[in-house]
């Protein structure tokens, strides 16, 4: 697992676990797999393929393009694509949902 603050952007393109500071986007692309216990500062953004498990805390808005999304922490905004699956948990927060 990673930690720390790292200024991005980010790709992530194999399987990553951060629990520190990711200041910028990060983008997960086809095959990658990101779980964040952090916080990022941008947007996140899934790329068919991708995965990503939010536990913490994604500031801007999440583009799911087509990637698995699990998403327990909290999120600025969620858009996803027709071919894109997001699960939210109940107890997640989404601060700017229309």
């Amino acid at each position: 697992m990673q930690n720390g603050k790292i200024n991005g952007p980010v790709v992530i393109t194999d399987h990553q676990h951060f629990a520190g500071q990711i200041v910028g986007d990060a983008h997960v692309a086809s095959g990658g797999s990101f779980v964040l216990y952090g916080q990022l500062t941008g947007d996140l953004h899934i790329e068919p393929g991708g995965r990503a498990s939010v536990h913490g805390m994604v500031c801007g808005t999440i583009f799911n393009n087509g990637g698995l999304l699990t998403l327990l922490g909290m999120a600025g905004d969620i858009f996803s694509d027709g071919s894109a699956h997001s699960t939210i948990d109940p107890v997640a927060v989404i601060t700017h949902r229309r």
